[in-house]
């Protein structure tokens, strides 16, 4: 009755903040790219077959608990986690200010089970997983040390990200709110120490 699929939070690139489901979008990358076309495909195929719904998430910085297996392809807050518990400086490009709507894991089960579990009719949808709030890296970095008892400062470098960096994320999540009941519940602090 339902398929539900994975798109992402980076095909917005830099788009006015915060970022909301209707705003046009030009995907910064191939990887935004292929995500788009699902939206585009799964709209495609509802149109021949109403009777299955379509619902397509946009995951804002999703972190969690269990992301060794994804090495450097990890959460940032992970990887910053891993180098500070071991005395290590994490690495950040430019001077920290860039930020982003860091998710916890349990929040998008959350809003993805609301999808499933709803007697509503949603047709075709695509929601935004977020918080509705933002953080900054320089933020991050603060609040692992405190999590931690540390005093490790981080070591900056040149981005060398030349083209199409995203310099912030911050999601508008009032559609999967108003229309789900969505509501994420996992503060940043809590989520860290998690």
């Amino acid at each position: 009755k339902k398929f539900l699929y994975a798109s992402t939070s980076s095909l917005y690139g830099n788009n006015p903040m915060p970022l909301t489901e209707t705003q046009h979008v030009t995907p910064p990358n191939h990887y935004a790219v292929t995500k788009f076309c699902y939206e585009h495909c799964a709209a495609c195929f509802y149109q021949l077959h109403p009777e299955i719904e379509t619902i397509g998430f946009r995951f804002m910085s999703v972190y969690g608990p269990n992301e060794e297996a994804k090495g450097r392809y990890a959460n940032l807050i992970s990887q910053f986690i891993w180098d500070i518990s071991r005395d290590l400086s994490p690495v950040i490009y430019g001077d920290g200010s860039q930020f982003r709507d860091f998710t916890n894991v349990a929040d998008v089960v959350d809003a993805i089970t609301l999808a499933i579990e709803t007697e509503k009719k949603l047709g075709n949808r695509v929601y935004n997983i977020g918080t509705g709030k933002c953080a900054s890296f320089n933020e991050i970095v603060q609040y692992i040390n405190a999590a931690l008892g540390k005093r490790i400062e981080p070591t900056y470098i040149e981005n060398p990200v030349r083209e199409m960096y995203v310099k912030g994320q911050h999601a508008d999540i009032s559609k999967i709110s108003k229309e789900l009941g969505y509501e994420p519940h996992v503060s940043l602090k809590e989520g860290i120490l998690d």
